[in-house]
């Protein structure tokens, strides 16, 4: 699935989490897709009975930037605790 241009890739990496790579991507317009994509789930309006956190469907966002050299295994660390203070900043954020 494309999310912005060729060579975009959004995958499902593990129970409730996706990964969103954008190549050649500034931190700064990586910030303005991740506030598009929170803007559209909250327009969807998707209802989330098993949460105790939210009546509807949000998402907490964490990102990364790269310049190519970092291994990729850095990155998902990086964005992983990125994407854990999203969470405990309140959840439905992104952070980075």
């Amino acid at each position: 699935m494309a999310v912005r241009a060729e060579g975009d890739l959004v995958a499902r990496y593990g129970g409730e989490e996706f990964v969103v790579v954008l190549p050649g991507v500034s931190l700064a317009h990586a910030t303005a897709i991740a506030e598009r994509i929170q803007q559209k789930i909250r327009e969807a309006g998707l209802p989330h009975a098993a949460s105790a956190v939210a009546s509807e469907v949000t998402v907490s966002i964490g990102i990364v930037a790269s310049d190519g050299t970092v291994p990729i295994e850095t990155l998902i660390a990086r964005a992983d605790s990125a994407l854990y203070q999203a969470k405990n900043k309140g959840r439905n954020q992104w952070s980075y």
